[in-house]
């Protein structure tokens, strides 16, 4: 009987036994369907590893910075850029809080004092004196302003044999560009090497120990053939940073024979960006779209006191374009040429003479206005100007509308309203 009776307690207290544990699990299963997670019956440590792994769950992702759109080595353009410049081309900072950005280009320049020009300006204490008061504010006024050098610094070497005109100025009337207001020259021309390959070098020597920027020249091709890339930040504290980018490149098709007195730069030796194969000047412009919003091709090209274009230019203007190009800026013929576009691209074909002779010449100065916010090129003017008796003069009333008139009339192709913009027709 006793034996029984225990059979019958051990096998209540099994069935007792199996039910809590049935329901526990039951409630277990149950809180992990409703995604809560299992309870500890007894308190143990958690492992590090598992305390590792929900802090870095738990951790907000960190924000990844914006890359800064502009290259490192970058310096700033203030309208009086003071270098360094260890060679043509580089990368240049314009800072502009309104949303605009002017460049300003002009045409040939010449500080040699053997001629009435670079006298004039030594005789009146600089160039700056021969340029009226109103033009040098627009000068200055411009965020860069691109000036054709067209002549070597230099007080060594011997003048080119046979050539007709070779000029040649002190080191140190370098120094006037900055009184002008320049950030950049070009000197691919057919000056720039007038009195042999010493004075191509001193004139890069010159402008660089000035620190001032240069294009079209250098000690080999690949200097000769640099690019510069303006990075234009119209920031403020109350907007998004919006840098666009400018890339302005400088070459020349002067001399078209074989044997030109301006020598072309090689692999190993000093010259001038020559085009007259234009092979490597599309290549260049390319790469400079690769990176650029916009490009700008300088072309020292044409053929002298005329306004007809020439084979030359007829040729080259549509491969420029074809290349990529955004605007051509055009010198050498030393008086104006027209204005015009080859598709969606500009052309400005020649600004002629700036400050080169005491002669009476219309000349101008061509303004590019851009808005970084946009990326896009906003007004191209052309602002008319006079060079008369060794001095340059901005025209205002009557005289400035003759200019105009004169633009468009050689200009069929584009509109230039009253105050010189220039819109396609």
């Amino acid at each position: 009987m006793m034996r029984h009776i225990l059979q019958f307690i051990i096998t209540l207290v099994l069935v007792i036994l199996i039910g809590v544990s049935g329901l526990f699990l039951f409630s277990e299963q149950s809180r992990i369907q409703a995604g809560e997670g299992p309870v500890r019956l007894i308190a143990e440590p958690i492992p590090e590893e598992e305390l590792a792994a929900q802090e870095e769950e738990a951790a907000p992702e960190p924000e990844e910075p914006e890359p800064d759109p502009l290259p490192e080595g970058i310096v700033p353009v203030d309208g009086t850029y003071s270098g360094p410049v260890t060679g043509a081309g580089g990368n240049f900072l314009v800072a502009d809080d309104d949303d605009t950005v002017t460049f300003s280009f002009a045409g040939d320049i010449l500080f040699d004092e053997y001629y009435a020009a670079g006298a004039a300006a030594r005789q009146r204490g600089g160039a700056a004196a021969c340029f009226g008061p109103s033009l040098l504010e627009v000068l200055r006024g411009s965020d860069v302003f691109i000036v054709n050098n067209e002549f070597p610094y230099t007080d060594r070497g011997t003048p080119t044999p046979g050539k007709t005109y070779t000029f040649r100025a002190h080191p140190q009337n370098a120094d006037w560009l900055k009184d002008l207001g320049a950030d950049l020259v070009t000197l691919a021309n057919n000056h720039a090497y007038d009195f042999g390959e010493v004075s191509l070098l001193d004139t890069l020597q010159t402008l660089q120990e000035r620190g001032i920027p240069y294009l079209g020249a250098g000690a080999q091709l690949a200097e000769a053939s640099s690019t510069a890339f303006f990075y234009l930040d119209s920031s403020t504290p109350e907007q998004e940073r919006a840098v666009m980018t400018v890339a302005v490149l400088n070459a020349t098709r002067i001399e078209q024979d074989g044997t030109p007195d301006t020598k072309a730069a090689t692999e190993t030796t000093p010259g001038v960006f020559r085009c007259y194969d234009s092979a490597l000047l599309c290549q260049r412009i390319r790469e400079a779209k690769e990176i650029a919003d916009f490009v700008i091709v300088t072309l020292h090209w044409g053929t002298e006191k005329t306004t007809q274009l020439d084979w030359g230019q007829e040729q080259l203007g549509p491969e420029v374009a074809a290349a990529g190009a955004d605007l051509i800026v055009g010198a050498h013929p030393h008086i104006l040429q027209r204005l015009d576009y080859i598709g969606d691209m500009p052309v400005m074909y020649s600004l002629g003479n700036f400050y080169f002779t005491s002669f009476t010449v219309d000349t101008g100065v061509l303004q590019a206005e851009f808005e970084p916010s946009t990326k896009t090129l906003k007004t191209l003017r052309f602002v008319p100007c006079l060079q008369a008796n060794t001095s340059v003069n901005l025209l205002e009333g009557a005289e400035k509308q003759r200019v105009l008139e004169e633009m468009r009339a050689m200009s069929p192709n584009v509109v230039i309203d009253e105050e010189g913009v220039v819109t396609r027709r």
